[in-house]
């Protein structure tokens, strides 16, 4: 009914697979599987349809997998007014009170890496200005100026309060 492998041969220096199939014909419908025979012990031919009954069924055109399990994809949006740190807390809370035992699940995508990065912020950041105090040290030729330039920077930051964007139409 369907195909098998057999072997492999060069051609023009290419290499073509060969596989074996009935024709279409032959395998097209279910009620074909009739004409196939299998060998018993004593070498009679038996049709498989003895051993063999179709019966028609509904299921899914796509199973979907994930780490070799089958799985269901869910896609989803926080609320409006709602972090998608939230909504993830709000999601594994409901998978935790819903799902059935043996079943279980698993981020992807922008999630898993949101997820993963959750308390990196202050690493980074620190990172950061380890990297700008390196360029400032490597440009002023110093070890002692990027940090005066440093905390001019954060306390004219710190100075602004805000006040440019207090300014009212008067």
């Amino acid at each position: 009914m369907g195909s098998v492998y057999v072997n492999d041969f060069d051609f023009n220096n290419r290499s073509y697979r060969v596989y074996v199939q009935s024709e279409g014909r032959y395998r097209s419908k279910p009620k074909d599987i009739a004409q196939y025979y299998l060998k018993s012990d004593p070498g009679k031919l038996i049709p498989l349809d003895n051993f063999v009954r179709i019966e028609q069924t509904a299921n899914p055109q796509v199973i979907s997998h994930y780490n070799l399990f089958r799985s269901a994809e869910i896609n989803g949006a926080g609320a409006p007014g709602r972090s998608s740190g939230q909504a993830i807390a709000d999601m594994e809370a409901l998978a935790r009170k819903t799902l059935p035992g043996g079943m279980t699940y698993e981020w992807s995508g922008l999630s898993l890496e949101e997820i993963q990065s959750g308390g990196k912020a202050l690493i980074l950041f620190g990172l950061g200005l380890v990297f700008v105090y390196l360029t400032l040290a490597a440009q002023y030729e110093s070890f002692v100026l990027p940090f005066i330039v440093l905390l001019a920077v954060a306390s004219g930051v710190a100075g602004s309060g805000g006040r440019a964007c207090d300014a009212r139409a008067g």
